[in-house]
């Protein structure tokens, strides 16, 4: 499979930036020898892990086999676990989340044993403390501090309802995540990333960089509901769910939690969806059935051009039949790992 490939997936790309700058990037830095950075960042939370990360870590994947098999260029792709921030919101939990951020580091190793997938998982922790790190938040700060219109377009990144306490931190935050992403080839994550992207690319002219260049992948929307329980909800409807974080807009008991969520709930989630074979509407199932189909090829060793959105769309199977498949497959290429 080629890049251009991958990124024209229906139902799993949902937008990036222009192809041809990825391109050159990637034969510059082939011609250079120099490697191409990925970057995908979470932060977790108390319940468990979300099947929804795995389209992360297998996008990451795939995009760096093709860049170093086909395109022969070297890559750095890395899983970052932001912990930092999520430290920062439970100062009475801080072992505690400690314990969790090294759980998710250790799931993300095991879906990159299991699946033989191409990344490296970093914590957040581990990379701040260094120098260059901290020399690079320091300029961030005096530059947004002095500027008020970028500091206006800082507070655009930040959701609404936490708004008032980073103020409160120094938009901490945000300046921490402008300082991580500065510096990567390519960054990869949901829609919402767009905010951080936009602005971390105000600072380029401040640090010798080259542009982030982004893929944000199809939002996450919740299971075993119908279209109205959750798009009443401005931000549900915009930007999904937070794919990696459980209680992401109160709807844990809509989520497959990894090792958790019972196989009889998961089959009850899929056959309570309401999906639509209008292709203007969340389709929850046809974005599980493709996470199990990344599961499959990396598993197969035999990464190709995704067909399920168009099957679906096509109504060449009905809606049981496709949701009776999906199960059947998340059992077969996940679920049975994750016991």
């Amino acid at each position: 499979m080629q890049l251009n490939e991958l990124l024209s997936q229906k139902g799993l790309v949902l937008g990036h930036s222009p192809i041809e700058l990825i391109i050159n990037r990637v034969n510059n830095k082939k011609n250079s020898s120099i490697p191409i950075s990925i970057i995908y960042g979470e932060t977790f939370d108390e319940r468990g892990h979300a099947i929804d990360s795995l389209k992360y870590y297998f996008f990451v994947s795939m995009l760096s086999k093709i860049l170093n098999d086909v395109h022969r260029v070297k890559v750095i792709p890395t899983i970052l676990i932001a912990d930092l921030g999520v430290y920062r919101n439970y100062p009475d939990k801080i072992e505690q989340f400690k314990r969790l951020a090294e759980k998710r580091r250790q799931f993300a190793e095991k879906v990159k044993e299991i699946y033989n997938c191409f990344y490296d998982v970093r914590l957040m922790s581990e990379i701040v403390s260094t120098n260059e790190f901290e020399d690079k938040i320091r300029k961030i700060k005096e530059i947004s501090f002095a500027n008020p219109e970028v500091l206006e377009i800082i507070e655009r990144t930040v959701p609404e309802d936490k708004l008032e306490m980073e103020r409160k931190r120094g938009y901490i935050y945000s300046f921490e995540e402008i300082a991580t992403i500065l510096g990567y080839d390519i960054k990869i994550g949901p829609p919402r990333e767009k905010l951080y992207d936009r602005t971390a690319n105000l600072f380029l002219k401040h640090f010798s960089v080259d542009s982030l260049l982004s893929i944000y992948l199809f939002p996450t929307y919740p299971l075993g509901l119908p279209f109205g329980a959750y798009l009443s909800s401005i931000s549900i409807k915009e930007f999904g769910l937070t794919p990696y974080k459980v209680e992401s807009g109160n709807m844990t008991m809509n989520r497959i939690v990894l090792g958790k969520t019972s196989s009889k709930k998961i089959n009850d989630l899929i056959e309570n969806t309401q999906v639509s074979q209008s292709q203007n509407k969340p389709n929850p199932i046809v974005d599980l059935a493709i996470i199990t189909e990344m599961a499959r090829q990396h598993l197969k060793d035999d990464l190709k051009h995704i067909k399920i959105y168009d099957e679906f769309y096509s109504q060449r199977t009905n809606i049981k039949t496709f949701k009776d498949i999906t199960y059947k497959n998340l059992q077969e290429y996940i679920l049975k790992f994750f016991r």
